[in-house]
């Protein structure tokens, strides 16, 4: 539309744009008439330090009511931000594109594996993702994609840190690499299986982060050692580079004490901080803002359920922008049955394991964690594939494994639009989330009362590809 003039700033005052404040579509831009210098505070500090301060909060506050109470007198400025929610192709900033050149390069360290992902806005064809399995084995291998094609060979990597030098070297390498020196990149980004109850954005590590990550080594073991290893060994081998944490939790943080707590003597939460903090909160998020960029609405207007269908599989309830609870608890154990993982189940049965059957602790968190889950009930070590496969050549147990799993989705589902008083949007991710009809259809099976019918074509003949959404409206 035309230009409207909203105000002019004199020396000493600021401005805040309104879209960062209030999670709006960006509408008007901010001209300089004179010559000025402007300085841009990160949305991580501004998080950290003005967010949480009192006076800071008062002048926010006061400045946009001023902007909308502007903007309430303006039907055209009203429509234009309507608008742009419906006309956008991507509101919420998901698709990686800076002002400035970046070399990203991003970590994930889980017990076996390190996958990796290389990032450069300014020359897309750079792009590589892959992936460093079997660490701690002989077969150790190291592949990897690029725009060049695919790549795949066996590498040495007793360890992790071995791993991580294995990715640098790659990236540098003369022939296959995208860098001429590894200090070119300009963040680290490690993805970090628990924040606590401290850490709810992504964070610079210094010390103090650190520290923070070993204390919540006893609620992960199986993950946040192997995560803090390679952020110390990166720190180490980048010390110019900024490392930067995000925190698998952080997304639940805002979950209310409701949904939190359990049943136990209240100084077990107050001391020792027992209480359910959820994972995979980065792909809750994203899955989300996808599904609401799809939908075309505003992602703080919505009640959606994500499930999370993987190796590993959680299901969250995300009411108006915010998870208000998730299926894992204090560690990612609880919730949903998994490939190798139990899920819920009896306290009883873990006293009756060391009891009865006089099971060391590191032999039932043995049980629970590689013996269980959809492998323990089908007796086959493979994949979802090979499951499914084998349920459709008539395999009794493989059939009952899918069929527990997709029941408890189908509880977890009913029981978050209860939570929820309603449901807009149903979105499944995941191998095993986009990958597979059969368990999308089980999971929504009977909840045609609570406006959720799927259409068994488009189920089974539009799966999505990668990065793609595949979807229709499914709520009444």
């Amino acid at each position: 539309g035309d230009q409207q003039r909203i105000g002019t700033l004199k020396q000493g005052d600021f401005l805040g744009e309104i879209s960062l404040l209030t999670g709006e579509p960006t509408v008007a831009d901010v001209l300089a008439v004179t010559k000025c210098e402007l300085l841009l505070i990160p949305q991580g500090i501004f998080s950290t330090f003005l967010a949480v301060n009192a006076d800071a909060l008062k002048v926010m506050a006061r400045t946009i009511t001023e902007r909308l109470r502007w903007r309430e007198h303006d039907k055209e400025a009203q429509s234009r931000v309507e608008g742009a929610w419906r006309k956008s192709t991507d509101p919420y900033g998901l698709r990686l594109s800076t002002v400035s050149p970046m070399k990203i390069l991003s970590l994930n360290a889980t017990s076996s594996q390190l996958r990796f992902g290389y990032f450069d806005t300014e020359h897309q064809e750079n792009n590589m993702d892959g992936t460093i399995d079997g660490i701690g084995t002989e077969s150790a291998r190291i592949g990897y994609s690029s725009a060049r094609g695919r790549m795949r060979r066996r590498i040495d990597a007793a360890d992790h840190i071995q791993a991580l030098h294995a990715v640098i070297a790659l990236l540098a390498d003369k022939e296959e690499g995208v860098l001429r020196a590894p200090n070119e990149l300009t963040a680290v980004g490690h993805k970090v299986t628990h924040g606590g109850d401290r850490y709810g954005n992504a964070v610079i590590v210094d010390e103090q982060v650190l520290r923070h990550v070993e204390s919540s080594v006893r609620f992960a073991p199986r993950h946040v050692p192997h995560n803090l290893a390679v952020l110390k060994a990166s720190i180490e081998l980048l010390p110019e580079v900024p490392q930067i944490a995000v925190f698998d939790t952080g997304f639940h943080q805002k979950m209310p004490p409701q949904a939190y707590l359990y049943g136990l003597p209240y100084e077990l939460y107050d001391q020792d901080h027992i209480r359910k903090y959820g994972f995979h909160g980065i792909s809750h998020q994203y899955a989300a803002l996808v599904a609401a960029t799809h939908v075309k609405q505003r992602f703080q207007e919505l009640k959606i359920i994500t499930c999370h269908l993987d190796d590993e599989a959680s299901i969250c309830a995300i009411d108006h922008g915010r998870s208000i609870d998730t299926s894992m608890g204090m560690s990612p154990l609880e919730g949903l049955m998994m490939r190798n993982r139990s899920g819920n189940l009896d306290p009883s049965v873990i006293l009756h394991l060391l009891r009865t059957k006089e099971m060391t602790v590191d032999q039932v968190e043995d049980v629970l964690n590689q013996q269980s889950g959809l492998h323990g009930l089908s007796g086959i070590e493979g994949d979802f594939v090979e499951i499914e496969e084998a349920a459709n050549n008539g395999d009794h147990r493989a059939i009952m494994a899918i069929q527990a799993f997709c029941y408890q989705l189908r509880k977890y589902i009913g029981a978050y639009v209860s939570a929820m008083s309603g449901l807009d949007v149903l979105v499944f991710s995941g191998s095993i989330g986009t990958g597979s009809a059969w368990v999308r259809s089980l999971a929504c099976q009977g909840l045609s009362y609570m406006g959720i019918a799927v259409d068994d074509v488009r189920n089974k003949m539009v799966p999505p590809r990668p990065q793609e959404v595949a979807g229709r409206e499914i709520v009444a």
